[in-house]
């Protein structure tokens, strides 16, 4: 009989904290992929809608973009709410749909903010850096460079903004600074996050958002930042420690025995085991 197995990891140090970021999203989503298909699934329609709401504003000018400002503040607060339940989910709890009610109202906020900064990296990106770009100047070109790779520094550090939101729990205007903290103190991790994410969005892509979706993306990035944290932790506990080696098996480890390890037919048939 042919076995998938899950085994632990023989990596040690970054490299297994790594691989233990991948493997607890999986399970993480795997143990709750009707949660996570529903959400997708409301993501979908939402952007069906939003889609031929703008089709009918396109006679207007003004009114297209009054409405392509308004669909990204109506899918922020979507993303916003969608981070709270997969929060849940990466903590091991299961979400009930009636938290959307909950999460709308102390979210929307959250959602609306990250539609400004969202907005704000439109605009820098196809107006600004063209703009400067076209000067047919060094410091025109300088300008457009440094501001192209700033927006890739924001788009990777912005991987945080919602898992900043619920496990440190800041005020709006210092969840982009925290975030920003997280990308130079993690640049590597934060990059290969990145690509994760890349990764899951083309996937996404061939299934029209239903799967994995933009709620496996947003457990992707609750789960990096969950398990990170463990480094500050230590740090803490450890103030002597000039350069610390974090000990991340040591760190895992409870994590490592709550998602366990399975074979694919106890991934099929859980009912069986």
């Amino acid at each position: 009989m042919f076995l998938f197995h899950f085994k632990q990891t023989t990596f040690s140090g970054e490299h297994a904290m790594i691989w233990f970021t991948i493997k607890k999203t999986f399970f993480d989503m795997w143990d709750h992929l009707l949660t996570i298909a529903l959400l997708n699934i409301g993501g979908t329609l939402l952007i069906g809608i939003v889609l031929y709401a703008l089709q009918l504003l396109a006679v207007n000018q003004w009114l297209f973009f009054f409405g392509v400002a308004l669909a990204m503040v109506i899918f922020s607060i979507y993303i916003a709410v969608v981070a709270g339940m997969t929060s849940d989910i990466a903590d091991y709890h299961a979400p009930e749909f009636r938290d959307v009610k909950r999460y709308v109202k102390s979210e929307w906020r959250v959602g609306c903010a990250f539609s400004g900064w969202m907005f704000l990296q439109l605009l820098v990106v196809l107006i600004v850096i063209p703009w400067y770009f076209h000067r047919n100047s060094l410091l025109g070109l300088g300008i457009s460079a440094f501001l192209f790779w700033g927006s890739v520094m924001w788009l990777l550090a912005s991987q945080y903004y919602f898992p900043v939101r619920h496990r440190l729990n800041p005020t709006l205007l210092k969840i982009p600074q925290k975030c920003i903290l997280l990308f130079f103190d993690n640049t590597a991790f934060t990059v290969l996050l990145g690509i994760g994410t890349l990764f899951l969005l083309v996937v996404s892509g061939v299934t029209v958002f239903m799967f994995p979706g933009i709620s496996t993306v947003l457990l992707w990035h609750h789960v990096a930042l969950k398990l990170r944290l463990y480094k500050y932790d230590y740090v803490e506990a450890h103030p002597g420690d000039k350069r610390p080696r974090i000990p991340w098996d040591d760190l895992l480890q409870e994590d490592r025995d709550r998602v366990g390890t399975r074979t694919l037919k106890e991934m099929i048939f859980p009912w069986k085991n």
